[in-house]
């Protein structure tokens, strides 16, 4: 999913881009207003604009507009209101918890938006040095590392196998929701086994080639601390006090003892 692009997002330092996008994903958090977390959005799609994959977010236009209605929905029975819209026997559809549903999908549709920013201008490379300078042990960082290198991998794996079963006569379209649940299944074991194969294969890989955890390494990602990496923690860090800023005075939320 990385894109080797000449931008400002991906010119910054790895540890800048891993805290900032850390730190970014608390400021639609803060609020439960759609209105504001609305926002907060204005200001995720101008990072990605910078970060020049506002291609890759249309591209996925259709599973966020899915977790938005299905999570509106479904926040209806945890989210009390006083001002009742629509009563049907026990359920009860209120203004209050119907723009709290709505603000609670925008925000999990922006922390899904910014990680599919960070993944596309951070290499798995960046993110493992970035890691390792920031004190995260070695081990961890390179699972992480890899496991993000292998997403595209299992993604690809799995419409090949999607593709052949169609191709012998295997169709996954019903508009039954339980029978398109259990039509997954020849799916997911084919793409489970073919995980289970490349981490034998990967571990063998790394014995052959002597992998130590403990040993020091060096690495082809030079590290260095610009103004643009200040200018990014500031704009960042500013975004997220003031979000902090007016949900401590009374401002952005629907209901203001629910997070």
């Amino acid at each position: 999913m990385y894109r080797d692009l000449n931008t400002v997002v991906h010119g910054l330092d790895p540890r800048t881009k891993l805290i900032c996008f850390l730190v970014l994903t608390l400021a639609p958090l803060a609020l439960n207003d759609p209105l504001y977390v609305l926002g907060v959005g204005v200001v995720v799609l101008g990072i990605a604009w910078l970060a020049g994959c506002t291609d890759t977010l249309v591209r996925l236009w259709r599973v966020y507009l899915l977790l938005i209605g299905v999570n509106t929905v479904l926040w209806q029975l945890y989210s009390p209101g006083t001002t009742t819209l629509v009563a049907w026997g026990p359920v009860e559809i209120t203004r209050e918890g119907l723009l709290f549903g709505f603000a609670a999908s925008l925000r999990f549709a922006l922390v899904l938006m910014i990680g599919t920013i960070f993944v596309s201008c951070v290499s798995t490379e960046e993110i493992s040095v970035g890691l390792v300078h920031l004190k995260v042990p070695y081990v961890i960082a390179f699972l992480f590392a890899m496991a993000l290198r292998l997403l595209p991998t299992f993604i690809t794996t799995g419409q090949i196998i999607s593709e052949a079963q169609r191709a012998r006569g295997f169709e996954a379209t019903s508009q039954n929701p339980l029978r398109r649940l259990t039509q997954v299944f020849p799916l997911i074991i084919p793409v489970t086994m073919y995980g289970l194969r490349q981490a034998a294969k990967m571990s063998l890989s790394l014995e052959a080639r002597g992998f130590r955890p403990g040993a020091r390494r060096s690495s082809l990602v030079r590290l260095s601390f610009t103004r643009a990496d200040a200018l990014a923690f500031a704009t960042v860090l500013s975004l997220v006090a003031l979000c902090l800023a007016m949900r401590f005075n009374g401002y952005g939320a629907v209901i203001q003892d629910r997070i």
